[in-house]
């Protein structure tokens, strides 16, 4: 493989990774949204360890709406604001 080639096939690679999760990225790091989610009184769960970013919430949780975010749910579990993607019901952003 010639070196320009090798090129090429690293900077396309880059590309696609950071182009993946953008929209996750998006709402989590919105200020309008983080600003908004640490007033809300919202749906409260307690849970026995620590939520994470790519976590999966289960369908039974109910979630609040995001405002002028209608792919996104809100959630408070134990003391942590969370958004939650409604197609993947992966955990997006936690505050």
């Amino acid at each position: 493989m010639s070196r320009s080639s090798m090129f090429s096939a690293v900077l396309f690679s880059l590309v696609l990774v950071s182009s993946s999760g953008h929209a996750e990225e998006g709402i989590a790091d919105e200020p309008a949204v983080r600003g908004w989610a640490m007033v809300q009184n919202a749906p409260t769960i307690t849970a026995g360890k620590d939520v994470v970013r790519g976590e999966v919430i289960p369908e039974t949780v109910r979630l609040a709406e995001v405002p002028d975010h209608p792919s996104y749910g809100f959630i408070i579990i134990n003391t942590e604001r969370v958004i939650v993607d409604l197609q993947t019901r992966k955990v997006v952003a936690v505050y």
